[in-house]
């Protein structure tokens, strides 16, 4: 009996709210994801072990790039600004997505890692605290099996003390040294060194943001 491949899920799971047609942020994000396709693509080891998708949220939620091998994508979806900030429908239909593509994964007979979500925001919630930590809570459920790894991002006015929240393995805050869209490569930066890093090794790894320009939050935000 032939061993079953390994897959480590990566989705990202992007703010498009209306703040981000300010300052090239969405032309920058729109380069980030591109560059992370591209980055896994010319590898074939790391294409044929990783899989990779994109949410974005505003008002409403949406799956911009449906969890898939970039080894065969042809395109990359634009991002385009729009609404608010709400959090809850992010949270909830990544939950929702995650059930599906891990299902669908197991039953083409994958074994499958945990998932990891990269969050990146440039502000606080628009909606109400109890309405996004619930459906965040479902997300990070420890009765939810497939309860992914969550690295959140941040800059322009989002509060440190949400990014802490949000995040189950790092959070990370751009420093004032830096302008929205070197924020925003930063974090791509990030996102493809661990997606590479990860697709190598057959195991999540997540390089020192830090050394990007971005500053990490800790536990000391929460107080």
């Amino acid at each position: 009996m032939s061993q079953r491949a390994t897959l480590l899920p990566f989705y990202a799971l992007c703010d498009v709210s209306a703040s981000m047609r300010r300052d090239g942020r969405i032309e920058a994000l729109n380069d980030a994801v591109r560059a992370t396709c591209d980055a896994a693509a010319v590898h074939p080891v790391i294409a044929d072990r990783i899989r990779f998708g994109v949410l974005a949220f505003s008002t409403v939620a949406e799956v911009v790039l449906p969890l898939c091998d970039v080894g065969l994508l042809e395109d990359v979806p634009p991002l385009g600004p729009r609404g608010l900030t709400n959090y809850a429908p992010a949270f909830l239909l990544m939950r929702s997505i995650i059930e599906k593509d891990v299902s669908q994964l197991v039953a083409d007979d994958y074994r499958v890692f945990r998932p990891t979500v990269f969050f990146l925001t440039d502000g606080q919630p628009s909606d109400p605290q109890p309405q996004w930590k619930a459906a965040h809570g479902s997300l990070v459920d420890l009765d939810f099996p497939h309860r992914p790894n969550i690295v959140a991002f941040g800059f322009g006015d989002a509060p440190r003390r949400v990014l802490a929240e949000v995040a189950t393995v790092a959070a990370y805050t751009a420093t004032d040294a830096l302008s929205a869209p070197a924020a925003i490569a930063a974090f791509g930066a990030v996102l493809v060194e661990s997606v590479v890093a990860s697709g190598t090794a057959g195991v999540f790894s997540l390089p020192d943001a830090t050394s990007s320009g971005l500053a990490a939050v800790d536990d000391r935000d929460l107080l």
